[in-house]
């Protein structure tokens, strides 16, 4: 597997409108979608990517679910995913990290946070042809809260989430990590400024390290400057927080 995140410019992907191997994803909310958005591009939010258990955990479909739902958008293995949005909300890296998941390699991320006011814009719905998906699902960047249970003390938590909220509560071991100091204006620190911040953690990039916040979308933003940084063992906890209160397992 290539290292993750790949970026693309805006100037890539207007030179690349309109290669048909490129499926676009707008992960801004569906009403800034309807007002204008890259040529091309189809909408896809957090929504469509999860599903709610009865403690109210945003977890990843299911094979058959996520096999629909990518097939439906046209994507196939011969196809790029590029996803676009804003670096402060997280779904484009939620969507980024389903399609890991899935065991969908070809996924780069728009560089820049995208607003309705960027260049190549339309308000027109591309056409799409369906294709038959087929997951491929990657364990190795999920861990289940039975799972997670299991190896406390043995893996590095980081929780993405405020301090405030850390503060207020958290899971045993979890290093506070809030996923926007990683970020600068509307996008990732570099690489090196990552790594930087993570080793004064003491996280060495040889650990096994979970990622979690509330929902699991936070956490994914953490969980791609994680990977920008070199780190190549890490795990996104999808349940998060509120499968952990939920099932009324240990906090500090």
């Amino acid at each position: 597997m290539k290292n993750y995140p790949v970026f693309v410019t805006l100037d890539w992907l207007n030179n690349n409108i309109n290669n048909k191997n490129l499926v676009i994803i707008d992960a801004r909310s569906k009403k800034l979608y309807d007002i204008n958005h890259i040529i091309n591009a189809q909408h896809m939010g957090i929504e469509d990517v999860i599903k709610i258990n009865q403690h109210g955990a945003h977890l990843v479909l299911d094979e058959s679910e996520l096999n629909v739902l990518f097939g439906s958008r046209g994507i196939n293995s011969d196809k790029t995913v590029i996803i676009y949005g804003n670096y402060n909300d997280h779904s484009m890296f939620r969507i980024a990290w389903t399609l890991l998941y899935s065991g969908h390699t070809k996924v780069d991320i728009l560089d820049i946070g995208i607003t309705v006011n960027d260049l190549y814009s339309s308000n027109s719905k591309p056409d799409v042809t369906e294709t038959s998906y087929v997951s491929n699902i990657n364990k190795s960047s999920r861990i289940t809260t039975k799972e997670l249970k299991e190896q406390i003390g043995n893996v590095t938590i980081l929780d993405a989430r405020s301090l405030q909220e850390y503060m207020h509560g958290h899971i045993p071991t979890a290093i506070s990590s809030p996923f926007f100091y990683g970020l600068k204006s509307n996008s990732f620190q570099s690489s090196m400024n990552l790594k930087t911040m993570f080793k004064e953690k003491i996280i060495g990039l040889d650990n096994d390290i979970v990622c979690y916040c509330s929902h699991g979308h936070r956490a994914s933003n953490l969980f791609f400057q994680l990977l920008h940084a070199g780190y190549k063992n890490v795990k996104l906890y999808d349940g998060s927080f509120t499968d952990w209160y939920g099932k009324h397992f240990e906090i500090e």
